[in-house]
């Protein structure tokens, strides 16, 4: 138990700045937005529109958008960087300091865990006050975002559905960093090969899709909660299986 804590507060510490420096940014770039919207008399706005068949982002020819909502692209990113640099930067420092490799990965879920959860907090408080600000400055607000609709829904409910989708993210994100620090080039020649294959074989695109579909498609909450968590458990697993075997680089 010693052993996750000290991973888990090494691993909170390494990121705390960047967190706080990336919310900084992404608000700075909302206000950026809600400014533009606001000086821009036409019915062009920056921002994003959801819908059923995609997401359009940037500049839309519609009166109703949703500014906050263009932030999740950014958390995707986000997650994905640092779950990356993770393997390159805190797993040889944590075994280089006697760690155990157990200790660390109990370390890299905990961190994923409560980072998905503040990122999910994070962006729920700004959903649920983007419809004021997006009215403020004289448009429709776009709140039926698909998985949930920021007026109707409280916001736990949010913040759940948000948490789910971020840590079902992260886990993928682990998952490849831990790919991505054992095989290095090697993965890269693989996944460059695996696009050409797909690109070449139309039938291999319904078996992906219907993979990411069955990740991402949700229609009610219980039934998605069970199914996330699932998902989320069996990548971890997974990732673990890599983890276990890595040789410090």
């Amino acid at each position: 138990m010693e052993g996750f804590k000290r991973q888990f507060r090494f691993q909170y510490l390494d990121v705390k700045f960047a967190f706080i420096i990336f919310w900084f940014v992404i608000l700075l770039s909302n206000i950026l937005f809600y400014v533009l919207n606001y000086t821009n008399k036409s019915n062009t706005n920056f921002g994003v529109r959801w819908f059923d068949s995609g997401v359009e982002f940037g500049v839309i020819q519609s009166n109703s958008l949703n500014i906050s909502a263009s932030n999740i692209i950014s958390i995707a990113i986000f997650i994905l960087v640092v779950s990356i640099v993770m393997y390159y930067e805190s797993f040889p420092t944590a075994i280089g300091f006697s760690s155990t490799r157990k200790d660390f990965y109990k370390g890299v879920i905990g961190y994923h865990v409560v980072l998905s959860l503040a990122m999910a907090t994070v962006e729920a408080i700004l959903l649920k006050t983007d419809r004021f600000l997006v009215n403020a400055i004289g448009r429709d607000a776009l709140t039926n975002l698909i998985y949930f609709d920021t007026k109707e829904d409280n916001i736990f409910y949010i913040i759940i559905v948000l948490f789910l989708f971020i840590l079902l993210f992260a886990s993928m994100c682990n998952l490849l960093g831990a790919v991505i620090y054992k095989f290095g080039y090697k993965f890269w020649i693989g996944l460059a090969a695996l696009f050409v294959v797909i690109g070449n074989i139309p039938l291999l695109h319904i078996p992906i899709i219907k993979v990411i579909k069955l990740l991402f498609y949700f229609n009610n909450s219980p039934l998605y909660l069970l199914k996330a968590a699932l998902i989320i458990v069996i990548l971890y697993a997974i990732s673990w299986t890599f983890v276990r075997r890595l040789s410090v680089k």
